[in-house]
């Protein structure tokens, strides 16, 4: 995502390929509807029983803000041209690595209760490796 971003940059030196630009702004589309299904899914597992339509209840209605706030990120351009660039880019990553750190939810049965949550013992698969090194 970040790459296209960069060759969709009106400054950028890929500023007159506008078959490159095109293609990647699709590629980049299709990247975004892929992990907002993933995203989707993955929470259903998260979330305990009881509050299993609260949770995601939340998280989509935290996806259309970040859908209603994200044009306005253009309006930082007045500050610094390159920022809108900069925000965009740097979300993703930091969401990508904070993905690292959701405990895996493959073949564990969804926890039906709260307190199966706060007592489970699954852990991220960072914290398996690191756990692993040490």
């Amino acid at each position: 995502m970040p790459v296209s971003i960069l060759i969709n940059d009106p400054y950028s030196l890929f500023s007159e390929f506008q078959t490159v630009r095109t293609t990647m702004a699709v590629f980049g589309k299709g990247c975004l509807a892929a992990s907002f299904n993933c995203v989707y899914l993955y929470t259903g597992e998260l979330y305990p029983t009881v509050i299993r339509q609260s949770g995601m209840g939340l998280g989509t209605m935290m996806a259309r803000v970040g859908g209603i706030v994200a044009p306005l990120v253009q309006m930082t351009a007045d500050f610094y041209i390159h920022l809108p660039l900069i925000i965009y880019s740097l979300c993703p990553i930091l969401s990508g690595i904070t993905s690292c750190f959701l405990p895996e939810t493959l073949g564990v049965p969804l926890p039906e209760t709260i307190q199966e949550v706060e007592s489970s013992t699954k852990l991220c698969t960072i914290c398996k490796l690191l756990k692993a090194i040490t």
